[in-house]
């Protein structure tokens, strides 16, 4: 009885398509060069259930952008070193944007929290400071004058201390 098993791959190694062989033609790289730089880590090919290495389109442009780097002189550990810090510059750029559109986000929140509690406070201010017959506009004053002259009229002398206890405050 034949065991047979399923292995799922991810969208990223479904791109994984070139045997080594191919790889190694597409780059014009030998194959035992590639073996190296995945020995080095340099490259990390998909291999399959029963460890058949497969290359995608990406892997065979860092093989060339390796041989190209190589060929100017970087060895092959100072080239891990520069595709380490590439990747840790793209984890990094990720993070910024990532925490820009926190920031963005935080701010708008609080501009609307803001928002929220001066009308909350204005609400507050107009309701412990409402005097009857007072009126937003250009003629707010003289009815001010006028409410004040009525209850002066009425007897009251005591207007500016008593105002409020009308209004409820």
């Amino acid at each position: 009885m034949i065991r047979q098993e399923i292995i799922y791959m991810s969208s990223e190694d479904s791109k994984a398509i070139y045997f080594i062989s191919v790889a190694s033609t597409l780059s014009g790289i030998h194959q035992q060069t590639i073996r190296t730089y995945e020995q080095k880590g340099l490259i990390k090919p998909f291999r399959t259930g029963g460890g058949t290495r497969r290359y995608s389109q990406e892997d065979v442009d860092r093989l060339i952008q390796i041989q190209n780097l190589s060929q100017r002189g970087i060895n092959l550990d100072g080239i891990k070193i520069i595709y380490e810090m590439k990747e840790k510059i793209e984890e990094l750029q990720r993070k910024i944007i990532s925490l820009e559109s926190e920031i963005s986000n935080q701010k708008t929140e609080s501009k609307t929290k803001e928002k929220e509690i001066h009308q909350s406070y204005k609400n507050e201010i107009v309701k412990k400071n409402h005097v009857p017959g007072l009126r937003v506009g250009k003629t707010g004053l003289e009815k001010t004058y006028a409410w004040i002259y009525n209850e002066i009229k009425q007897g009251r002398s005591d207007v500016s201390l008593n105002y409020s206890e009308e209004a409820g405050v």
